[in-house]
């Protein structure tokens, strides 16, 4: 015989704690970040401080997710069991 399978359960993140603020604002600037590492790259060395570097990035970032905000959130949206918005699905 076989066991059941224990149902997964949706987890709940605490956007008031810390580490989960500094883990969003990371997994927000990836995109932006690799965008311009691969801008710098192409183009040749450039003399961007920090800071215009890291505006840059978070520039891109907004640019990258604009489009794919509604794909995120539509998978957001079948995981949250109410099922993906697609047609024919």
């Amino acid at each position: 015989m076989s066991e059941p399978v224990p149902k997964v359960t949706a987890m709940q993140l605490d956007v008031n704690q810390l580490a989960t603020q500094i883990a969003a604002a990371i997994l927000f600037l990836v995109p932006g970040l690799n965008a311009t590492w691969v801008i710098e790259r192409l183009s040749g060395p450039t003399r961007l401080k920090g800071t215009e570097r890291l505006l840059r990035a978070l520039s891109w970032s907004a640019l990258i997710y604009l489009p794919s905000g509604f794909w995120l959130l539509d998978c957001v949206a079948g995981s949250s069991g109410r099922g993906p918005s697609r047609p024919g699905s």
